[in-house]
């Protein structure tokens, strides 16, 4: 049985950098994403303050990068 490689996703904001750790690139999707950034960012912002979530991706080595906006485009960053 061979195993699946899990993926560890850096969201960079403002000056801060967090980790999505142990991604699964066959399950995960953009609703999964979109939490999850949610979650690593705005526990750190006050409540007070309107943020906007715009996900961008850098591919790693090959300088492109791209905007991630439905099931499709996660699936094509995690199997880049």
């Amino acid at each position: 049985m061979a195993l699946l490689p899990a993926y560890n996703i850096a969201v960079h904001y403002e000056e801060k950098q967090v980790r999505i750790s142990n991604v699964d690139p066959i399950s995960y999707c953009y609703i999964n994403l979109l939490f999850d950034v949610a979650e690593k960012v705005f526990s750190e912002v006050p409540g007070h303050l309107n943020k906007l979530i715009h996900l961008r991706c850098l591919i790693p080595k090959t300088g492109c990068m791209f905007d991630i906006v439905d099931d499709d485009s996660v699936s094509n960053v995690l199997n880049a």
